[in-house]
């Protein structure tokens, strides 16, 4: 007979009641089939369990070694398979998160803050980083899920559409058009532009060359800036305006005035890999489709 752990747990109810009339009932088995597994096991450990008299039962010093571990054994199995099934839940485990520096003063903050309150045995892992960075590391597994503005094409990597937000003119704060309350994008034709090289962002610097051309002109790019800092820096300092989406207004940095653009939008992509299905993955997507449709993580 291999020892299993319906023979333990037999055995520990024997071994607490000291009645095996009583472990009998609390086992919801017959008698005779409670006293017969208990004497199956004795047989297989070559060991006698209980002291039986005929007025009572008590454990024998090899009982008491086999009640202390087999608690130990039954309490770590329980463990072992409620862990399994939050688990299957997606409520343990680890999620590498991707996301740009815009989403990060937007969505992510009241986003992490849902997930971590609902999910707070799951370990979180973070990247900030570009685009087609973002979405490599996905394709190649390094990351669970990532928020993109150009998605691009990766083979497996699946995107989809969950915001659209305002471009914005980032201007001097002296610049006559800084007092608008919004302003057309032909209004940028004469003023040279801070912008990011193309491949940070392909998507978003073509829809802008594109809408400059729609309005009637060739946007003057004469600065490449990578990072929103320096961008501000460089348009405080006079050099020029620039064009970065509405989520950069919560930094409100010294020296610029964020003027929005007419009809000028951006839309942020969540991403992931087609064949991920984890449990843990599925319930973020969950939540941010949720929290986007309620508008609860909205910038």
């Amino acid at each position: 007979m291999d020892i299993d752990l319906r023979h333990l747990r037999y055995f520990v109810a024997v071994a607490e009641e000291l009645h095996v009339g009583r472990a009998a009932t609390r086992l919801i088995v017959s008698q005779p089939a409670l006293s017969r597994q208990i004497r199956e096991l004795e047989r297989e450990l070559g060991a006698e369990l209980f002291a039986r008299t005929s007025r009572q039962v008590h454990l024998t010093p090899a009982g008491e070694i086999l009640l202390e571990q087999a608690r130990l054994t039954l309490a770590q199995t329980e463990r072992t398979i409620e862990l399994a099934r939050r688990a299957g839940r997606g409520e343990v485990g680890r999620l590498a998160i991707g996301y740009l520096g815009s989403v990060a003063l937007s969505l992510l903050p009241p986003l992490v803050r849902a997930f971590r309150a609902s999910r707070p045995d799951v370990s979180l892992l973070f990247y900030v980083g570009i685009d087609d960075k973002q979405l490599t590391a996905i394709e190649e597994g390094h990351l669970d899920v990532g928020f993109v503005r150009s998605p691009g094409s990766h083979p497996g990597v699946q995107h989809e559409p969950i915001h659209h937000e305002a471009l914005t003119a980032v201007l001097p704060a002296d610049d006559p058009l800084a007092a608008q309350a919004s302003i057309p994008l032909a209004a940028l034709a004469e003023r040279p532009l801070v912008l990011w090289p193309r491949e940070l962002s392909a998507t978003v610097f073509d829809e802008i060359i594109a809408a400059s051309r729609d309005a009637g002109f060739t946007p003057r790019i004469e600065i490449e800036s990578a990072g929103a800092l320096g961008t501000f820096g460089l348009v405080a300092a006079g050099l020029g305006a620039s064009i970065l989406v509405e989520s950069y207004r919560h930094v409100q940095p010294s020296g610029v005035r964020f003027v929005p653009i007419e009809g000028l939008w951006s839309t942020l992509y969540v991403a992931w890999r087609a064949d991920n299905r984890t449990p843990t993955l599925a319930a973020f997507l969950e939540l941010v489709r949720a929290m986007m449709q309620t508008g609860d993580a909205e910038g």
